[in-house]
C-alpha cells in the first residue's frame, strides 16, 4: 500500500476527463494527499474516511497548505453504513483495506449516484 504521487493523481483525473468544478470523492481518503491534490488542479474535493487517526491526519495536511484555497475540501468521516456519493462526479476508491463490513454501506451508495459518475 502506498499513498499516490502528484503525478499519479494528475494523470488519473486526465485520464477521465475531469474538469474544473466537478466534485472529486475518494473513499479511504487515508492521509488526504489524493483529496488535497484533486482540489489543487480546481476539483471540490471530499475525503471519506472510516479511521478516526486518518481523519487526524487529513485534518493536518489541510492546515498546512496555507497557499492552497481549501475551503471546499472535506474530510468526513462516516460509519460504514452512511456514505452518501450522489452528489460526485468522479469517485477514487483505490483503498484495498477497508473493513469488510464497510462493503454493504458502499455497495448501497452506489444506488444513489448521478448519472455519468466516474468510478475509478
Amino acid at each position: 500500500y502506498g499513498q499516490l504521487n502528484p503525478r499519479g493523481v494528475a494523470s488519473l483525473l486526465f485520464n477521465v476527463s475531469a474538469e474544473l468544478g466537478q466534485r472529486f470523492c475518494q473513499l479511504g481518503c487515508g492521509t488526504g494527499r489524493a483529496v488535497m491534490l484533486a482540489k489543487m488542479l480546481g476539483l471540490h474535493a471530499t475525503g471519506i474516511e472510516f479511521d478516526e487517526q486518518c481523519l487526524k491526519a487529513c485534518a493536518a495536511a489541510k492546515d498546512l497548505a496555507p497557499t492552497c484555497n481549501t475551503a471546499d475540501v472535506n474530510f468526513v468521516r462516516v460509519n460504514r453504513f452512511d456514505i452518501n456519493l450522489s452528489d460526485a462526479d468522479i469517485i477514487f476508491c483505490g483503498d484495498p483495506l477497508w473493513p469488510p463490513d464497510s462493503c454493504p454501506g458502499v455497495a448501497a451508495a452506489t444506488c444513489g449516484l448521478q448519472r455519468g459518475t466516474v468510478v475509478v
